[in-house]
């Protein structure tokens, strides 16, 4: 089966529900665009005896309201489905590796199996999931977001307020791609450290009788320390590219807030 296989095979039972996942999550991002244009209106309300700002705090509920109902269909569908994705590459796997020769085992080992099993199809996971879901969200913030700015603003303010999404953008390719090397490195030290915990058990007999227990116990630690130490290491990186991708609207939004608060003041902007 190829690769191509699984994937068609999972968006054939599952695409449509994916698909509305998508949809909920793009109107969920479209809702938050008139956040600003309702804030702009109604601090407008304030120059004219706060006429229609009542109105506005309605506006505001249901709109959050509406945006609080969407992230729970789009989460339930979108994440959902991930969910059942991975339940469904896990079976095959599992199906796949009782079906293979013990002689590949004896071979190889079942570590690269076992690893594949743990690692891969949670990072199919995470990508499909989670990670679909930030790149939506910036890709979407950047173009729509750049292209309302200028046509309300001018394309040079759009810029200046844009431009960290773009320096975040590059960041976060770059790390991710530092990211699933780290990932890969963790993935073979978890394999080593399998297959070395297999022929542990397989032997315990054998290193009894020649009384290696404490110079086996030591080489056990020391592959274990190196799992946790790469495994530490995707953490680390984890923990910079995930809230990165997070902040990344709200740098946006406190430049926008900096730079037309000036101009307003300066009395330049309305």
């Amino acid at each position: 089966m190829k690769p191509i296989d699984l994937f068609m095979q999972f968006f054939r039972r599952e695409g449509w529900v994916y698909a509305i996942g998508l949809t909920m999550l793009i109107a969920i991002d479209i809702a938050f665009l008139f956040v600003p244009q309702f804030i702009g209106n109604a601090i407008d309300t304030l120059s004219h005896n706060k006429e229609g700002l009542v109105n506005y705090i309605i506006y505001f509920i249901l709109l959050f309201i509406i945006i609080t109902i969407l992230k729970v269909i789009s989460r339930r569908t979108l994440l959902g489905s991930i969910r059942r994705m991975e339940y469904l590459f896990r079976e095959i796997l599992c199906r796949k590796a009782l079906q293979i020769k013990t002689t590949y085992y004896e071979a190889n080992g079942p570590g690269k199996v076992m690893a594949l099993m743990t690692n891969d199809v949670t990072s199919l996971r995470v990508a499909l999931g989670l990670g679909v879901m930030i790149v939506v969200d910036i890709i979407f913030y950047s173009i729509v977001g750049s292209i309302i700015l200028i046509q309300k603003i001018d394309g040079l303010l759009a810029f200046k307020i844009m431009t960290p999404v773009f320096f975040i953008i590059v960041t976060i390719f770059v790390l991710g791609r530092k990211l699933r090397a780290k990932q890969r490195s963790a993935q073979a030290t978890y394999s080593d450290m399998t297959e070395f915990g297999q022929e542990l058990f397989q032997g315990i007999d054998v290193i009894r009788a020649f009384n290696r227990e404490r110079i086996i116990s030591d080489s056990f630690e020391k592959i274990n320390k190196l799992n946790y130490k790469k495994n530490m290491e995707v953490a680390l990186l984890d923990s910079v590219l995930t809230p990165l991708t997070r902040i990344a609207p709200f740098i946006c939004i406190s430049i926008s807030i900096f730079i037309c608060g000036h101009l307003a003041v300066n009395g330049q902007m309305s």
